[in-house]
């Protein structure tokens, strides 16, 4: 896998600071990364993010972005704040 060490760096001492250090039962947050990756179809976007997950040994949710946005006033955020809620507790499947 390709990522600047810095970004590789963070994400493996991702694991100590929540395991090794307790912070797994402190916060609300999941233990996943979430990225948003753009660009035109063929390009391997999906590829690049299950290789990241399955280096990383974390599930991975594959979001079609037209059933979130929404034209009308707040309900993207809420659909977001949904997918975001389901995917740190990591009991439901997203579609």
């Amino acid at each position: 896998m390709v990522l600047p060490k810095a970004q590789l760096d963070v994400v493996q001492q991702r694991a100590r600071v929540y395991e090794a250090w307790g912070f797994v039962e402190e916060g609300a947050r999941g233990f996943g990364i979430s990225a948003l990756f753009a660009g035109p179809n063929g390009t391997g976007k999906t590829l690049v993010a299950d290789i990241i997950a399955n280096e990383f040994q974390l599930d991975l949710y594959r979001i079609d972005l037209s059933g979130v946005v929404n034209k009308y006033i707040g309900e993207t955020e809420k659909n977001l704040e949904r997918l975001f809620s389901v995917a740190e507790c990591s009991c439901h499947p997203v579609v």
